[in-house]
């Protein structure tokens, strides 16, 4: 999404957030997908062009317009949340009932509901400064400022409130799902 962003505005094109939901809202929704992950995708020289050009190659429809293209992604990284999360369930041999999203990803609202659904279980998102919070706790655990890890999450939780996500529409998104894994030779 940001590169897709970066490449429009070097064409004259800079969205602001609002706008980009707006766009993604206008949009068709389940037109297509990619793998976030293929390395086509690691440093083309126009992202929106090597999306499109995936799409195109993997028989599926073609994003035209940017909030087609920005869609897609966002539906193809949720999908690709869930394969990811499938895989770790596999490992650990157990399903995890919440998922949890840190950092800055989780100020994004429209793919953490998208992947709310999509793995249809709740999200949890929060808090957005995770990597400097984190070293905060550990350096207030080593000062005797907290007692222990528990007692530094019970004060995050209670200064940095999560914002949780819950599945409105789960049965659209599964059957969308094993046509992502299909589309993306994933399966």
């Amino acid at each position: 999404v940001q590169e897709c962003l970066r490449c429009w505005e070097l064409e004259g094109k800079k969205y602001a957030w609002g706008e980009i939901l707006q766009l993604v809202d206008q949009a068709t929704p389940f037109q297509s997908y990619f793998d976030p992950d293929d390395p086509k995708f690691l440093l083309p020289d126009h992202m929106p062009h090597a999306i499109q050009e995936y799409c195109a190659n993997s028989g599926q429809n073609l994003p035209h317009s940017d909030g087609e293209i920005l869609r897609v992604c966002f539906e193809s990284l949720a999908m690709k949340y869930r394969y990811n999360l499938e895989r770790l369930a596999d490992i650990l041999g157990k399903e995890p009932s919440v998922f949890h999203i840190v950092g800055g990803a989780s100020r994004n609202q429209l793919l953490n509901q998208f992947t709310a659904e999509v793995i249809n279980r709740p999200l949890i998102a929060g808090p957005y400064e995770a990597t400097a919070l984190g070293n905060l706790i550990v350096q207030m655990i080593a000062t005797g400022e907290l007692a222990n890890l528990q007692e530094g999450r019970q004060m995050l939780r209670a200064s940095f409130p999560p914002e949780v996500f819950i599945p409105q529409d789960s049965g659209l998104w599964e059957g969308e799902y094993a046509r992502y894994l299909e589309n993306t030779g994933l399966k």
